[in-house]
């Protein structure tokens, strides 16, 4: 059996004042690090360190690597900010035995409301935005395989 295989993405939205490239690698590094340091304790073993996209993706990327969210009523913003990030994402692939489950808990939920400081999204959460947004992602399980292949088909894995 193929050992399990996950990604964490950044998202780098930083308010003009906070753009500059050395924050935005110290705060991903940063959550790459708090990561790490949660999954050490279990046995995987990271596949590609994480490294910045060389360049940002361009719109039809992501309207491809989000479809499956396409009717959600915030699509249309997500990808105007997508547009728009100051830096391109960092990104780094795991692998392990329940490696993705180990990830999305320690992400923690999607809402801001939702997330206890403990998890990368409460800690991480970019405070100098006036509407807070997600710092980074990782796929559900049904969405892992197809998204991976996505980056490979865009170069990006």
């Amino acid at each position: 059996m193929n050992p399990e295989i996950t990604f964490l993405l950044t998202k780098p939205w930083y308010a003009p004042q906070q753009i500059n490239e050395g924050t935005a690698q110290l705060r991903e590094r940063k959550i790459f690090d708090y990561l790490e340091k949660r999954l050490s304790m279990e046995n995987y073993k990271i596949v590609r360190a994480p490294f910045r996209m060389a360049t940002i993706p361009q719109e039809a990327f992501w309207r491809e690597f989000y479809s499956e969210i396409k009717d959600w009523s915030g699509f249309e913003k997500m990808i105007e900010d997508f547009r728009n990030l100051s830096f391109p994402p960092m990104i780094g692939f795991y692998s392990g035995p329940n490696v993705l489950q180990k990830i999305i808990e320690a992400l923690g939920p999607t809402g801001v409301s939702e997330n206890p400081a403990d998890t990368i999204r409460g800690k991480f959460g970019n405070i100098y935005l006036a509407k807070w947004k997600n710092v980074a992602h990782t796929p559900k399980s049904g969405e892992r395989e197809r998204q991976i292949r996505i980056l490979w088909k865009h170069r990006l894995a």
